[in-house]
């Protein structure tokens, strides 16, 4: 018996460090797009609303990814070359994000779950382009 939780707890401490390290930044490429910069573009959700989106993103060396999207704080990490993914909170509502850079357009597609006593969620996406004349 104890034996067997000998090997289960070090299985456990495995797992943990494995999940740790996968959620580590990866440093930017050199041949890899830039996410650092102000975006901007429509967005669509799946309530049928629809608007316009504003998305400001710096990235340090290491692939850690801080900025605004539409007014509210976000923060996050690169996750490969061409894909990120950011967090970020409002008092009613809190947002999960993947982006990914394909053709110089950035594809943000988005998790959000309404918080404070009110319940559900909904997704969307927003197909944001670089502004880089700004």
């Amino acid at each position: 018996m104890t034996r067997s939780l000998i090997v289960t707890f070090v299985l456990a401490v495995a797992s943990v460090s494995t999940v740790a390290a996968n959620d580590k930044p990866v440093a930017r490429a050199q041949d890899a797009p830039a996410f650092e910069g102000k975006w901007s573009g429509p967005w669509t959700n799946s309530l049928n609303e629809k608007g316009e989106s504003k998305l400001e993103l710096t990235e340090t060396a290491d692939g850690t990814l801080t900025g605004s999207w539409d007014g509210f704080e976000v923060t996050g990490r690169r996750v490969n070359k061409t894909t990120f993914e950011i967090r970020g909170q409002t008092k009613t509502r809190s947002y999960q994000m993947t982006g990914t850079v394909a053709k110089g357009e950035l594809t943000l597609k988005y998790l959000v779950t309404r918080l404070g006593g009110m319940d559900g969620s909904y997704d969307g996406k927003a197909t944001l382009q670089h502004n880089r004349s700004r």
